[in-house]
């Protein structure tokens, strides 16, 4: 049963991968892309091809930008900019940025939600690119940076 539940998350990790191709317009990755940061004492690092992308999603008339990154070790971030169309600081949890750490499990495992924190964009195009610390339930995400393409 666990090498069944195992290939499924690797089945569905692999397609998620591949649905990040510079192909998709809707989506931005490159060579380059990269998140790194601190989790308490973790060092979280996303610096392969195809672990760090941006997704642009309609929502209800109004477009956001998920900024997703995947460790080595199955533990995620996911970063969200609804309506950001200027750099600068903005709070994460006031509805504009949300942002999520999964310790286990990639993002088919448990997302906890931040309750404090805040990212700074420093780019739009034709990379996203910024720094973030945020903290949730137990865990402290710091000195956070990233950098991803834009999607179209």
């Amino acid at each position: 049963m666990r090498v069944i539940i195992t290939f499924c998350i690797l089945t569905v990790f692999s397609l998620s991968f591949h649905s990040c191709s510079k192909s998709n317009n809707n989506t931005g990755t490159t060579d380059s892309a990269y998140m790194v940061c601190t989790v308490s004492a973790y060092a979280f690092n996303t610096v392969k091809p195809g672990s760090t992308s941006a997704v642009l999603l309609p929502s209800g008339g109004i477009e956001y930008v998920n900024i997703n990154g995947l460790d080595s070790n199955g533990k995620a971030i996911q970063i969200t900019l609804t309506n950001v169309t200027t750099g600068g600081n903005y709070a994460i949890g006031t509805g504009i940025v949300t942002a999520y750490y999964y310790p286990s499990g990639g993002f088919l495992g448990t997302g906890i939600p931040a309750n404090g924190g805040s990212i700074n964009i420093t780019s739009l195009s034709p990379d996203i690119k910024g720094t973030f610390n945020f903290t949730t339930a137990g865990y402290t995400v710091a000195n956070g940076t990233f950098s991803v393409q834009a999607p179209n």
